[in-house]
C-alpha cells in the first residue's frame, strides 16, 4: 500500500512513495484512512480529511467536536473584534502619517480630470512586469474626466524629469493610461503634487 502524507497546518505536502494510504496531520490528532482510491475531500474546518468513499457516509461535523451557543452580548463583543470589516474604514485625519501617505486634497477638484483611489485609499498607479522582467509598463487607473489632458500633462512631466521619449497608450473607455517603462514613483510624485 502507498501513502499520501498531508500536513494541514503548513499546507499540503504529497509523498508519492505509498499512494494508497492517506494520513492527515491535524493539530492535536492524526487521522488515517486506508482506501483503494486516493481521492480526497478536505473539510471546511481543516480538521479532518475524508476520502471520496467516506464522504457520502460522513456529512456531519467531525466526531468529538462539541460546541455551545451563547446569546450573551458581553461575549459577542469579543467575537465582533475578530470579524473583518466589510468596508475599509476611512482614515483618521492627521497632520502627517508615519507611512508617508497623503490624503487627497481639494486642489484635485480644480483640474479637468480626476484620478480615483483604490479601496485602500491608495493612488491607482501600478507596475506590470512582463515575461522574464523585460517589458515594464506603468498603469494609471480610475481616471475620470478629460483623460487626454491628463495624458498630455503627465507626459510633459515625465519627459522633463527623464529626458526620454515617453510612449503612452490611452484607453478612454476603461479609464486608464499605460506608460511604457517603470515610472511609478515619478507618477506618484506628480499625482500627490496635484492633490489626487
Amino acid at each position: 500500500m502507498a501513502a499520501f502524507r498531508l500536513a494541514i497546518s503548513s499546507g499540503f505536502r504529497i509523498n508519492a512513495l505509498k499512494p494508497r494510504r492517506i494520513t492527515a496531520c491535524v493539530p492535536f490528532r492524526v487521522v488515517e484512512h486506508t482506501h483503494p482510491i486516493p481521492v480526497l475531500t478536505v473539510a471546511a474546518s481543516h480538521s479532518t480529511i475524508i476520502s471520496a468513499a467516506d464522504s457520502a457516509k460522513e456529512k456531519s461535523a467531525p466526531a468529538g467536536r462539541e460546541y455551545s451557543e451563547s446569546q450573551d452580548p458581553e461575549e459577542w463583543k469579543y467575537v465582533e473584534r475578530l470579524i473583518p470589516p466589510v468596508v475599509v474604514p476611512e482614515p483618521v485625519p492627521r497632520d502627517s502619517y508615519p507611512s508617508g501617505w497623503i490624503p487627497p486634497t481639494d486642489e484635485s477638484l480644480k483640474h479637468p480630470y480626476f484620478i480615483g483611489r483604490s479601496k485602500n485609499h491608495m493612488p491607482s498607479v501600478y507596475l506590470r512586469i512582463g515575461h522574464r522582467g523585460i517589458g515594464k509598463r506603468t498603469f494609471i487607473r480610475k481616471i475620470k474626466g478629460d483623460i487626454w489632458a491628463l495624458e498630455r500633462d503627465l507626459k510633459e512631466y515625465l519627459v522633463e524629469k527623464t529626458g526620454k521619449i515617453i510612449i503612452t497608450q490611452v484607453n478612454e473607455m476603461c479609464g486608464y493610461i499605460v506608460f511604457r517603462g517603470d515610472y511609478v514613483f515619478l507618477c506618484l510624485d506628480w499625482i500627490k503634487s496635484k492633490g489626487f
